[in-house]
């Protein structure tokens, strides 16, 4: 899979929707800064600015990933779980395990 050219410059709360011809690389993008598909050979990062400090996908996966926030096309939930709970399992399969992140999170 290749990825080349890409750049986007994102606000702080901005919501983004991608749109672009099948086989353009919206679900590979998507799942390379979700975490869902690893970034593999190649030259290329991708940053998050964070105040004063850029966040490197490639050096900080796991702080880069939980700047990111995701709404997938198709529905991820379960009748037997109120939206809380799913927000909690949502974080818990990011790695983000303790309570207290968890509430900052959500």
């Amino acid at each position: 899979m290749v990825l080349q050219g890409i750049s986007l410059n994102i606000q702080r709360r901005e919501v983004v929707c991608l749109l672009g011809a099948n086989g353009s690389g919206k679900t590979t993008l998507i799942n390379v800064l979700t975490g869902l598909t690893e970034m593999d050979g190649g030259a290329g990062d991708v940053f998050i600015n964070s105040g004063n400090r850029k966040v490197s996908l490639r050096e900080e996966k796991q702080v880069f990933q939980s700047y990111i926030r995701l709404c997938q096309q198709n529905d991820f939930l379960f009748e037997e779980m109120t939206g809380e709970e799913h927000l909690k399992l949502i974080c818990k399969l990011r790695g983000i395990t303790d309570d207290e992140s968890i509430k900052e999170q959500i």
